[in-house]
């Protein structure tokens, strides 16, 4: 979620939801707050974290870790991007387990 906009305060929020091999939810969070430039670690029944660092601004990367990857919203070809929309933008990431 954008900040400031739509009653999201200072920081961004991210609705996080984790997904196996076969499309079933493992886990994720929502609303979470993540300070700029700070990361937030994701538990799921996966075996490591999803660690998700925040950009400043809208046009900054989220930068994604998980079991020593690492990998940016903006510059991989891990993530399909889509652009604001009402304040909320959704991206749709994957990684090797």
């Amino acid at each position: 979620w954008q900040k400031n906009e739509n009653g999201v305060g200072g920081d961004y929020q991210y609705d996080v939801q984790i997904y196996d091999a076969i499309h079933e939810e493992m886990g994720g969070a929502n609303r979470l707050d993540i300070p700029d430039l700070q990361t937030r670690s994701v538990d799921s029944q996966l075996p490591y974290t999803v660690d998700i660092t925040s950009g400043e601004v809208d046009k900054d990367a989220v930068v994604f870790a998980y079991a020593g990857q690492r990998w940016e919203s903006s510059a991989s070809p891990q993530c399909k991007v889509k652009k604001y929309k009402k304040g909320s933008r959704h991206m749709d990431c994957s990684f090797t387990c």
